[in-house]
């Protein structure tokens, strides 16, 4: 097996960081609902405008259990962080960028990258922005690995998107 080659974590500086905001944005791994749960989460989840719901066609679903459910509804719930905003060049910026959380500000997402050994999303725009500002080429030189968490999303037929903060 060929040796991990990590990325140099040193580049997400603030400058590169404040650029990019994908840490920001945030979609679950797929779930499945019958035929309740968007009404069950719309009240749930409804008060934050920053969420979305992404649906796909109905299908008969096969639990590990051995639990079958016949037109269920798989979905992806998708969150922003209601600070991140973008400014008139399209840059995303951190309304509390100076005073974020700890969570946020110790977050690196090449550290993250190098940790699971796997290419971060949003590789090639974080790349370029490494590129403008630091003038640095940085290239992914291991294989490319699926995020986990995406395995489930193959063969699913995106149908819509709903924001849940709105009536139907």
């Amino acid at each position: 097996m060929e040796e991990f080659k990590p990325l140099d974590d040193t580049l997400i500086t603030s400058d590169v960081c404040i650029r990019c905001g994908h840490c920001c944005k945030w979609t679950s791994a797929t779930q499945i609902t019958n035929g309740h749960g968007p009404e069950w989460m719309n009240v749930i989840l409804g008060s934050n405008p920053f969420l979305s719901i992404k649906y796909h066609n109905k299908r008969d679903v096969e639990f590990p259990d051995g639990r079958k459910s016949k037109g269920a509804t798989p979905f992806e719930i998708v969150a922003r962080c209601p600070q991140l905003k973008t400014n008139e060049e399209g840059h995303k910026l951190c309304a509390i960028y100076e005073d974020r959380p700890t969570t946020c500000s110790k977050y690196n997402c090449f550290d993250m990258a190098n940790k699971l050994k796997r290419r971060p999303e949003n590789f090639e725009f974080i790349a370029e922005l490494i590129k403008q500002v630091h003038h640095k080429v940085v290239k992914w030189e291991n294989p490319i690995t699926m995020n986990p968490g995406s395995q489930v999303k193959k063969g699913l037929d995106l149908i819509g998107v709903k924001d849940i903060t709105k009536e139907n």
